[in-house]
């Protein structure tokens, strides 16, 4: 069995979330090798359980640790809450509040009634800022990876007097000017059920194999270490649907905030690998020129999970930024 096929399986299993089966997994891929990576002693800051608030008509399931300014993490397409990586996670929490949540029709939050075609970016910007108001936060920090930096995105152009400072990974302005990745990865992107596996495959680079599996390891063990809930990994079709239906009508005419972009003063980070074959580098670049107040950081030789590939470097530049 390659390596890509175990990774592949472990992907799979993990996002079925059957306690007896991570659990097994977690050995298989090295528990051993995770927890050292992940270092740190019993008194470092961790997330506390997961949690519910009712905000802009749902039940959104979210976790928050640490002390200092509030850091609202923003997952992408097909993701939840728990597939953040816990390495990254430790080097935010130690300089920040963290809030982390699902997304609508994703992971432990509900989907409520609206119907897919209805689902949008804004929609979704909205969730956000009502999750935000609803545990009294005012002002913030967002960092958003993939369809989550575009949630941020809308979000600072939505309410720019409550964001402080934007962190963007591997995303897009959207709009018809968005660079969009090779057909062969654009049909699998298109999915309507895109698979853990092919989307696990498609974000790391082929040379990093053992990155996507110490990745998957750290996953896993923080889903037996902090007794998720068993639908920490499940998704809702609607969910699904939904978020394909907002990409859509991200990069039509109408949609995206390239058009807004020149008019925020908020300071913006934007970071991105140079083998992402998701998310076209180009994109990246696009936004750090409409912005009046951004820089940058390239990792090279990383692809569209590089903030997970190399996530000790990720925290030390989005702290550094933060402040």
């Amino acid at each position: 069995m390659s390596v890509w096929e175990l990774t592949a399986i472990a992907a799979t299993r993990i996002r079925r979330a059957m306690l007896k089966t991570v659990a097994g997994l977690v050995l298989v891929l090295g528990f051993a090798i995770a927890v050292s990576a992940c270092g740190g002693s019993a008194a470092a800051p961790r997330l506390g359980p997961v949690l519910h608030v009712s905000a802009n008509g749902l039940s959104i399931g979210y976790r928050t640790g640490g002390s200092g300014p509030w850091l609202i993490l923003v997952m992408g397409r097909s993701g939840t809450m728990a597939d953040w990586d816990p390495l990254l996670i430790k080097r935010l929490i130690g300089n920040h509040r963290v809030l982390i949540f699902d997304n609508r029709g994703m992971g432990t939050s509900s989907n409520n009634t609206i119907p897919p075609s209805q689902v949008t970016i804004p929609l979704m910007a909205n969730d956000t800022l009502a999750l935000a108001t609803a545990l009294h936060i005012e002002h913030f920090d967002v960092m958003g990876w993939s369809m989550g930096g575009e949630i941020s995105q809308q979000v600072t152009a939505d309410a720019p007097g409550r964001v402080m400072k934007l962190v963007l990974c591997a995303t897009s302005a959207g709009g018809p000017t968005e660079q969009p990745p090779s057909p062969s990865v654009a049909k699998v992107m298109n999915e309507p059920s895109l698979p853990a596996r092919t989307l696990l495959k498609l974000s790391f680079p082929p040379k990093h194999r053992r990155s996507a599996i110490e990745y998957s390891a750290r996953v896993a063990a923080q889903y037996v270490r902090d007794h998720l809930p068993s639908d920490s990994f499940s998704s809702t079709a609607n969910g699904r649907a939904g978020q394909q239906h907002a990409r859509e009508q991200w990069v039509s005419s109408t949609g995206g905030v390239y058009n807004e972009l020149p008019k925020l003063n908020t300071p913006v980070l934007v970071m991105w690998g140079t083998l992402d074959v998701i998310d076209p580098p180009a994109n990246d670049q696009l936004i750090v020129k409409r912005l009046r107040n951004a820089s940058s950081k390239v990792f090279r030789d990383a692809g569209h999970a590089f903030l997970f590939q190399d996530a000790t470097q990720v925290g030390q530049a989005a702290n550094a930024f933060l402040g």
